[in-house]
C-alpha cells in the first residue's frame, strides 16, 4: 500500500508539474486543446486569435434569420443586416481565459480534461439595435396600422414645411433585438417570433423642421444650367416640385427626383437642342418618289443629366451645373423609311369647289400641314390628333360650318371637304377609319353616302392602315380642286359593291357596300355608313 500510495503521489505531482509547465509555455497564448465556434484556436497569440475571430465574424454575418410573424410582418434577411455581430474582444478574452479561472485544483483539473476533449470556448454577440430597427422598418412594418414616418411638404404658400409622422403597430424592434440575442447565444439556426406592440416613428417633429428649413435654403435661388455655349437655370418653383423626404438609415433624408430634374433641365435649356430631321418623301414629275433623308439633331441632356442636376441640387455647387448635349437620332432611318415601300401611286381622288373663299384658304392650309405625313403599318392617322385645332393663329380663316344640322361660322369652315377628299381616297385604297362621321346635311359636291366632316375635338377623321407598307398622304389644289393622292406599295384592288337606303325617321341612312380583292385572292367586303335629314333645322325624329 504504501509502494501504491508512493507511485499515486508520484504520478500526482508529475502531473502538476507538467500542468504548470504548460501553463508557463501557454503564457500570453490560448491555452491548449481550446475552440471558439467549432475552431481550434489552441495556443493561438492575441493576434492570431484576433484573425480567427475575424473570419468567424464574417461567416456568422452571413447565417440566415427568420423572423416569424402570422399577422404580415415576418421576414428574412442575415445576421450582418441586423447587426448581430461577434463580439471579438470579448470572444477573445474568454477564449484567452479558458482553463486559467478558478482554484488552481480546479484549473488543473480541467487541464487534465483538455486531453480527453476539446474546451469549449463561448462566442460573446452583441446586437446593433438602430439595424434591427431599419430592418423592421424596411421589411417589417406591414399590416393594419402602420407607422408614418414625419416628411416635408409644400404649405399654401409654397414653403417646405415639416410634418411629425404617426405612430402605429407592428413588430417591437427592441424586443425583437432581445430576442435574437438569446436565440443566437445558444447557436444552430436563428428563428424568432416577432413580438407586436405600438411602433413610433423613426424620426420627430424636429427632424422633419430641420430637413424643411435645409430644402427651403437649397431652392431660395433658381439653379444655374449651361451646355456647349447655351445657358439657362431651373426656376425656384420647379426646383421645389422635385424635392420630396425619405426615411434614411439614420436620418431623414432630402430626395430629388432624377427623371423630373432631367425634364426640367430639357426645358431649361432649349435653346441648346436642335431636333432631328426625319426622313422624308416628296413626289417629282410623273408620280416618282423621291425619299429625302433625314439628319441626326442634338438634345439635352446626355443619360446622366437628371443625377448630375439632382445631386447638384442637394449640394448648391458654385457656378452653373455644366450638361453634355448628345446626338438625337431621327425616329426613323433612313434604311427603315426606304423599307416601308412608299414607291408608288395607290389610289387618289378630287373634289370640286368654287374659287377665292375664305374656306378655300383652310382647306389649302390643311392641305400643307398634311402634305408627305406616312401612316405606318398597323398605325393610323387623326387629322385632330395631328393638326390640332384650326385656329387663326394657325392661318385658319372663319367660313360657313354645319352645327347640328344648321348653318352657321366658325374658324376653319370648309375644312371638311378636306377630310371628305382623304377619305374617299383612304377608301379606295382599301385603308379603314377608327372614326367618321357624315355631314347631317347632304352636299352636291360630296359623293352622296360617301364622306366625312370635321369638328373639334369630335367628329375626327382617323384612317387606319392594315397593309404591311407605310402609306403617304400627298394633298395637291388648284383654285377650284382639292385632289389627296396615297402614295404605298399596291396591295389591294378595290371597287364600290352597291348603296342601300333606309329611313330613319324623317333622315336617310345610306350604306356604301365595298369589295376588296387582296393580291392573294382573299375577297372582304365591308360598308361605311352616313345619314342625312331632310332639310336644316329638321331632326330626325
Amino acid at each position: 500500500m504504501l509502494v501504491l500510495g508512493g507511485l499515486l503521489g508520484f504520478v500526482l505531482a508529475l502531473s502538476v508539474a507538467a500542468f504548470a509547465a504548460d501553463d508557463r509555455r501557454h503564457a500570453g497564448r490560448v491555452s491548449r486543446n481550446v475552440s471558439v465556434a467549432g475552431r481550434d484556436v489552441s495556443s493561438s497569440s492575441p493576434e492570431e486569435l484576433g484573425r480567427i475571430l475575424n473570419d468567424v465574424d464574417r461567416r456568422s454575418s452571413t447565417t440566415e434569420v427568420v423572423v416569424a410573424d402570422d399577422r404580415g410582418g415576418g421576414f428574412t434577411t442575415d445576421a450582418g443586416s441586423m447587426g448581430l455581430r461577434v463580439d471579438r474582444a470579448a470572444t477573445a478574452e474568454r477564449a484567452l481565459a479558458a482553463g486559467r479561472r478558478g482554484s488552481p485544483p480546479s484549473r488543473w483539473w480541467s487541464w487534465l480534461g483538455s486531453f480527453r476533449s476539446s474546451r469549449r470556448s463561448e462566442l460573446a454577440l452583441s446586437v446593433d439595435r438602430a439595424a434591427v430597427a431599419r430592418q423592421v422598418a424596411d421589411k417589417g412594418r406591414k399590416g393594419a396600422d402602420p407607422p408614418t414616418e414625419a416628411s416635408i411638404r409644400l404649405d399654401e404658400q409654397g414653403r417646405f414645411v415639416g410634418v411629425a409622422g404617426t405612430a402605429g403597430a407592428g413588430t417591437d424592434a427592441g424586443r425583437l433585438a432581445d430576442d435574437l440575442l438569446e436565440v443566437a447565444s445558444r447557436g444552430g439556426p436563428i428563428r424568432v417570433e416577432a413580438r407586436r406592440g405600438p411602433v413610433a416613428p423613426r424620426f420627430s417633429q424636429a427632424d422633419a423642421d430641420a430637413l424643411a428649413k435645409r430644402a427651403e435654403a437649397l431652392v431660395a435661388e433658381p439653379l444655374p444650367l449651361a451646355a456647349e455655349g447655351a445657358a439657362g437655370s431651373i426656376p425656384t418653383a420647379i426646383l421645389r416640385s422635385l424635392l420630396s423626404s425619405m426615411p434614411g438609415p439614420s436620418a431623414l433624408e432630402l430626395r430629388a427626383d432624377e427623371g423630373a430634374a432631367a425634364a426640367a433641365a430639357e426645358k431649361a435649356l432649349a435653346t441648346a437642342a436642335a431636333p432631328p430631321v426625319e426622313p422624308t418623301f416628296k413626289v417629282e414629275a410623273n408620280d416618282v418618289v423621291t425619299l429625302i433623308p433625314g439628319a441626326p439633331g442634338r438634345s439635352c441632356c446626355g443619360p446622366d443629366a437628371g443625377r448630375v442636376v439632382a445631386s447638384s441640387l442637394l449640394r448648391r455647387p458654385a457656378g452653373p451645373v455644366v450638361l453634355t448635349l448628345v446626338p438625337k437620332p431621327p425616329k426613323l432611318s433612313d434604311e427603315q423609311a426606304a423599307g416601308l415601300g412608299v414607291k408608288e401611286q395607290v389610289s387618289s381622288f378630287a373634289t370640286k369647289h368654287a374659287c377665292c373663299q375664305p374656306r378655300v384658304r383652310n382647306i389649302h392650309r390643311l392641305a400643307d400641314i398634311v402634305r408627305g405625313q406616312v401612316i405606318p403599318p398597323g398605325g393610323s392617322f387623326s387629322i385632330n390628333g395631328f393638326v390640332g385645332e384650326r385656329t387663326t393663329g394657325k392661318g385658319f380663316l372663319v367660313d360657313k360650318v354645319i352645327d347640328e344640322g344648321r348653318y352657321t361660322e366658325d374658324v376653319g369652315g370648309g375644312v371638311s371637304q378636306f377630310a371628305t377628299t382623304l377619305f374617299n381616297a383612304a377608301w379606295f385604297a382599301g385603308l379603314e377609319f377608327g372614326e367618321y362621321q357624315s355631314h347631317s346635311l347632304y352636299i352636291s359636291r360630296y359623293p352622296k353616302g360617301r364622306e366625312a366632316t370635321l369638328g373639334f375635338p369630335h367628329p375626327d377623321l382617323v384612317v387606319k392602315n392594315p397593309s404591311p407598307h407605310g402609306v403617304m398622304i400627298w394633298p395637291t389644289y388648284t383654285d377650284r380642286e382639292i385632289r389627296v393622292t396615297l402614295y404605298s406599295t399596291k396591295w389591294v384592288e378595290v371597287r364600290e359593291a352597291g348603296q342601300e337606303t333606309r329611313p330613319n325617321g324623317s333622315c336617310t341612312v345610306y350604306t356604301t357596300r365595298r369589295q376588296r380583292t387582296f393580291l392573294d385572292g382573299r375577297v372582304d367586303t365591308d360598308s361605311t355608313r352616313a345619314q342625312y335629314r331632310a332639310g336644316e333645322g329638321q331632326n330626325c325624329r
